[in-house]
């Protein structure tokens, strides 16, 4: 005879079965990202309908076919250091956590859920991954010389970069994919070289270095402009002597950018107020100014160390150029010489001494007067003279030697004078020599010339 079953007692023992819900197990939609060498925990949920029977539960992971932590009653590892949390199993969290991620680690995983007799699997895509840092070095460069301009790309996985020279919009490097050099936290590191020659006119370029990685959006742009530098040179030039005595000191300096620049006079290593004019600029953009310094009593100052001395960026060190200052000196005239006898028709040279003069600028012309003549006329480019530098008697002074030289005729030279004018920067009005009305005597010629050397 059947057993006859209470309806009441009948729910009760349905409501002890524990009848189980539909299994749901969810994963991140969207690829997950790790930095190599991060810890990642991979997340995988699931849910039975009510509480997890851990006896019935079963989880898997994978790595494509490879299998990589599973969990049915006791825990099995395949990866190093992976790990499941019981805790999280209790309440429906299959969690994977990877320590130390690498780039062996990126890939499709599945995380499979079994919860007797329910199974769900779900996928979700690793991707081991480090957008690049960008720097550019180098980009202080000297004109005129071989440079070397270095963009760094740095940390950045997996190792396959590419790097493009750009300068105003256009290409002048590249691209190019260097070798990638993996670093001890398993990121990469690349460099690429831009190599140039420049000029002052680069500075207004507009460079920069592009990057791409996969890890990119679009590509990083690195801007930066060369800072050129051009070396100033240094040059003492002639002083300035006024009529009543006083001296000007003067350097040029030139060739330099960029443009700020300092320029000191020093008299024995003291600094001294000067002067200086604006920067001007040259034709290849490069600046030049010329700086001075006023001696208002200038014989005070003899054998005195002057220096002009010059701090620039360009320079490590300051650029200097010392003179001595001598004091000015007139011009000694000595009497002109010429032959005793002047003969028609046989070459004569007149020669003007002129000796211990400062500085060596100085303006030597000879005129003529013939015999009857109001006025003596020059002879412009009819003489020449050269320079015997320094005198030997005290190596601070000059010495010139004027040369005329001509065939006299008769009866034109016959009584005409000549004389030899100089002009210097210490004489208030200019110094002559004559050498008296000249006499000839001997036979005349029927022509003759006139000729300097």
């Amino acid at each position: 005879m059947p057993l006859a079953v209470a309806p009441g007692l009948l729910l009760l023992l349905l409501l002890a079965s524990g009848t189980r819900g539909a299994l749901v197990v969810s994963v991140p939609t969207s690829p997950v990202r790790a930095q190599p060498g991060s810890d990642l925990l991979l997340g995988c949920h699931f849910s039975v309908g009510g509480a997890v029977d851990m006896d019935a539960l079963v989880v898997q992971w994978k790595l494509g076919g490879r299998p990589v932590a599973e969990f049915s009653e006791v825990q099995s590892y395949f990866r190093a250091g992976a790990s499941l949390s019981l805790e999280g199993l209790r309440v429906g969290n299959a969690s994977l956590l990877l320590p130390r991620v690498g780039g062996t680690d990126a890939g499709l995983y599945t995380c499979s859920i079994i919860h007797s007799p329910s199974r769900e699997s779900r996928q979700v895509e690793l991707r081991v991954e480090a957008p690049p840092r960008v720097s550019v070095s180098g980009t202080v460069v000297r004109a005129g010389e071989h440079s070397t301009v270095t963009c760094s790309v740095n940390s950045f996985y997996p190792e396959s970069v590419n790097i493009t020279w750009l300068r105003d919009k256009q290409i002048v490097g590249g691209p190019e994919t260097p070798l990638a050099q993996p670093g001890p936290d398993g990121l990469y590191s690349a460099t690429s070289l831009l190599q140039l020659v420049p000029s002052i006119s680069h500075t207004d370029a507009n460079y920069s270095c592009r990057v791409q990685h996969i890890t990119l959006g679009a590509p990083i742009q690195e801007p930066f402009q060369l800072s050129v530098l051009s070396q100033p040179r240094l040059t003492l030039l002639q002083p300035l002597v006024t009529l009543e005595g006083q001296v000007t000191l003067q350097c040029l300096v030139s060739g330099y950018y960029p443009p700020d620049i300092t320029v000191q006079w020093l008299r024995d290593g003291d600094p001294l107020v000067t002067m200086e004019s604006s920067p001007m600029k040259e034709t290849d953009g490069s600046f030049a100014l010329r700086s001075s310094y006023i001696l208002n009593h200038p014989e005070s100052n003899a054998q005195a160390n002057f220096a002009c001395r010059v701090q620039h960026p360009a320079l490590s060190t300051p650029l200097e150029s010392t003179a001595t200052w001598t004091v000015p000196q007139a011009p000694v005239l000595g009497e002109i010489s010429r032959p005793q006898v002047l003969a028609p028709g046989e070459r004569v040279t007149l020669s003007c001494q002129i000796s211990r003069f400062y500085p060596k600028e100085l303006s030597v012309t000879w005129h003529r007067r013939g015999r009857g003549e109001p006025a003596f006329r020059s002879l412009d480019n009819l003489h020449t003279h050269k320079i015997d530098t320094p005198d030997s008697t005290d190596r601070k002074s000059y010495s010139v030697t004027s040369q005329l030289c001509f065939t006299p005729m008769v009866p034109e030279d016959e009584g005409a004078e000549y004389r030899c004018y100089v002009e210097h920067v210490t004489l208030k009005e200019a110094e002559e020599k004559s050498t008296g009305p000249l006499e000839l005597r001997g036979c005349p010629l029927l022509d003759g010339d006139m000729a300097i050397f």
